[in-house]
């Protein structure tokens, strides 16, 4: 089952970020390329990150 939950992350226009929670460091960073200004949305599936951008969906790696 998937949540909703506040995870640390951030958006950047059409991109995402990762941050380590205990360093605030950025882990990574990814965009869709899509070019749209659409708030990102963002859950928690197990080991994967779902995320939202428009229609768009797409699943991360949680490390």
């Amino acid at each position: 089952m998937c949540r909703q939950a506040p995870l640390p992350a951030r958006h950047e226009g059409p991109a995402v970020a990762a941050i380590n929670a205990k360093t605030g460091k950025v882990r990574w960073t990814w965009t869709d390329d899509k070019g749209r200004s659409d708030d990102w949305q963002i859950a928690l599936c197990g080991n994967r990150l779902l995320m939202t951008n428009g229609p768009d969906v797409y699943a991360m790696p949680t490390v």
